[in-house]
């Protein structure tokens, strides 16, 4: 009997032990990664560029090719002039046009949307 009695004890104690001791699990997380993609052509890139002439103009032609929901503000900066895109949602494309470009002018394109960022500096041909 009296074993009985000191094996349900120890067993009242583990279990109420187990009660009070905290958990080692936990209720949330968070992380902050970096994506890094293969490289393609920008005319298969997340952010589509596409340049060409037209009537003495240089044509700028930026897609946005992210999943569906991500929209993106854009900025386009050639040779002191700055051009902006707002709300360019997926799947949608603008076009803008930048008058006097020097071949070895750069351009300098920012996109930014809902945990997106894409820098990058390309060049205009020259018309």
């Amino acid at each position: 009997m009296t074993w009985l009695r000191n094996a349900v004890v120890v067993i009242a104690l583990l279990v109420t032990g187990s009660l009070v001791v905290p958990t080692t699990g936990f209720s949330s997380s968070a992380t902050d990664r970096s994506m890094h993609v293969a490289v393609v052509s920008d005319d298969r890139a997340y952010l589509g560029i596409h340049s060409a002439c037209r009537d003495n103009s240089s044509q700028l032609t930026i897609t946005n090719r992210l999943a569906a929901g991500t929209s993106l503000d854009v900025t386009i900066a050639v040779n002191g002039t700055t051009e902006s895109i707002q709300n360019l949602a997926a799947g949608e494309f603008q076009t803008r046009e930048f008058d006097a470009v020097d071949a070895d002018d750069p351009v300098r394109i920012g996109a930014s949307g809902n945990g997106v960022a894409i820098d990058l500096v390309r060049t205009l041909p020259t018309c």
